[in-house]
């Protein structure tokens, strides 16, 4: 996409979350053009967020706009503001750059945390500081300081499907309630519920950390956290490079494949009967991610069998 063919609109409905598909692949694909782009996005993102911080008032930040505005009725420029302050990325590039930048350097204090629950069905997808990208189940949340420099560090609650990037001198760390993932560059899901723990590699390698224990997790391992004790085993990493299209596109897929996923992506433990008779059957067909309870439904018919939930816990077994 071409610069003057960008909609920087589209900047602040992406980082707000308001972005159809279609317009975020338009932002990822100018995002990826060049570092100036990049880093455009975290200066607007870090104002964005402050805007929305507890404590920080209409007047105050309309008050902040004119002092910037002051500044920048000096310098050059192609075009006039069109939006508040907090709205700046709608401006031409130029423009948006400049009160940035001179915006970046009056803020006081950063939000302690930025904080992103996805409340919506569909995944979503948060860039973080490094340029790491993440994708956000339903009901799921992340949170990690503003405007990284040594420490990449995020807290995750539910599911997210990360693509790190490398960094030899930082290591990248995702913090859950009962584990911790330590990685330098790769591709891989995790999960973080009250009691338990998941996290299966699709690409590279990542340390998962937990009370007395530490496993070395390559691609297609996994490890499970459960009833106090943790576990490595074989998984099929393929399957969660899925959650960045938003479903699962299952293939001849047999019942232990099934029931790996839903321990992986959403956080149950599950409980196989006659494993021997169920493992002779599989299905095939396309179920998106969010829908868990059609998912569920799915499971039951194609492959004849019962399904009983209690809160966390899954027992399946033929009908």
């Amino acid at each position: 996409m071409e610069e003057q063919d960008f909609d920087y609109n589209l900047l602040v409905r992406f980082i707000e979350g308001n972005a159809d598909a279609r317009e975020k692949e338009q932002v990822m694909d100018w995002l990826h053009q060049n570092e100036q782009h990049k880093q455009l996005y975290f200066q607007v993102k870090d104002i964005l967020d402050y805007a929305a911080a507890p404590g920080v008032t209409a007047a105050e930040t309309e008050q902040r706009w004119q002092q910037v505005s002051a500044r920048l009725a000096a310098a050059p420029a192609t075009a006039k503001v069109l939006y508040p302050w907090y709205r700046v990325a709608a401006a031409v590039a130029v423009l948006m750059i400049l009160a940035a930048a001179i915006l970046y350097t009056w803020l006081p204090a950063r939000p302690a945390l930025v904080t992103i629950l996805n409340k919506d069905a569909a995944p979503k997808v948060v860039m973080l500081p490094d340029s790491s990208q993440v994708w956000l189940l339903k009901g799921s949340e992340l949170s990690y300081a503003p405007g990284w420099e040594k420490e990449r560090k995020v807290t995750l609650k539910g599911t997210a499907f990360f693509e790190v990037n490398k960094h030899t001198e930082h290591p990248f760390t995702v913090k859950m309630q009962q584990m911790d993932i330590i990685v330098l560059g790769t591709s891989f899901i995790a999960n973080s519920g009250a009691a338990t723990a998941a996290a299966a590699v699709s690409d590279g390698m990542v340390k998962a950390v937990l009370p007395g224990k530490e496993w070395t997790l390559k691609p297609d391992e996994g490890v499970f956290f459960e009833n106090g004790k943790s576990s490595k085993q074989v998984v099929h990493g393929s399957y969660y490079r899925m959650m960045k299209a938003g479903y699962f596109d299952f293939n001849n897929t047999t019942m232990s494949e099934i029931a790996e996923i839903l321990q992986v992506v959403y956080g149950y433990q599950v409980t196989v009967r006659q494993p021997e008779v169920l493992q002779q059957r599989s299905m095939s067909g396309h179920m998106a991610i969010s829908d868990e309870a059609s998912l569920h439904k799915a499971i039951s018919i194609i492959m004849h069998v019962e399904i009983i939930k209690d809160g966390q816990q899954i027992i399946i077994q033929p009908k």
